[in-house]
């Protein structure tokens, strides 16, 4: 690859290693510099984009903070297959870090209700049979883990992003899968105060037999009950969190 990728010369008014930056994130993206293709040593990458040593080095840092290259001592620089982590951790970070790292719970069920009921919806519609099967292994171990609050949040979490995966969707698994964590721990938190069986195994049941019955209009119904079962165990959470502190004050 380092004898066919040509490198353009970099004339522009940008800072020089930004101008590298974008010229080279260009040859990612469109392919001409793929996956595992090792890059010219330093100096001839230089003299090919007529810069300096010193900018390509810099340039090079930078395309490898954001997961784009690859430098290892004695073997040099590559290009990096880009994942779906490299997406999903920096938004994940940017969600668990605004606000302080508050995310307010009415925040992320709004973001829930419009991605997760129409989810709800094409997983019924394009879902696999193994797939399907695949979410009912999940939901009995929903079922063992009912007695034990952590596990149960953790195994409740699976199952929604399991369904993100089923509709073939890989945006939709990103923007789901990029607040698991958050989903996670809002979810431990009010596990406390429901009743596992009616208020989270029955409801997970009623969700995964409309989507074992290709059951479009139903699934997204059922996910509907399923989340606005949760708002009202954040809202009694809230309000007993709160008498608390009022007793304790």
């Amino acid at each position: 690859m380092t004898g066919t990728t040509a490198f353009p010369t970099v004339k522009s008014k940008e800072r020089l290693v930004d101008r590298v930056v974008k010229e080279v994130e260009k040859l990612i993206i469109s392919g001409e510099l793929a996956p595992g293709a090792k890059l010219p040593p330093e100096r001839d990458w230089a003299e090919q984009m007529g810069v300096s040593r010193t900018v390509i080095r810099e340039a090079a840092r930078i395309l490898a903070a954001k997961g784009l290259l690859s430098t290892q001592h004695g073997v040099g620089t590559t290009v990096h297959r880009l994942t779906s982590q490299h997406v999903m951790e920096p938004l994940g970070l940017y969600l668990r870090t605004q606000g302080n790292g508050l995310i307010s719970f009415q925040d992320l069920h709004q973001v829930r209700s419009i991605l997760e009921m129409e989810i709800a919806g094409i997983a019924a519609e394009s879902a696999t049979d193994e797939e399907i099967a695949r979410l009912h292994q999940i939901f009995e171990s929903m079922v063992e883990a009912k007695a034990d609050v952590a596990l149960l949040a953790e195994r409740d979490t699976e199952f929604h992003r399991t369904l993100a995966r089923m509709t073939h969707n890989p945006l939709l698994f990103v923007l789901i899968d990029s607040i698991r964590k958050l989903l996670r721990e809002y979810i431990a938190l009010v596990t406390v105060y429901l009743d596992p069986d009616e208020d989270n195994i029955r409801l997970h049941r009623l969700l995964l037999e409309r989507i074992e019955a290709r059951d479009v209009a139903g699934a997204r119904q059922a996910m509907h009950e399923n989340l606005e079962q949760m708002r009202k165990n954040s809202k009694l959470y809230s309000k007993l969190t709160s008498q608390m502190q009022d007793e304790q004050a």
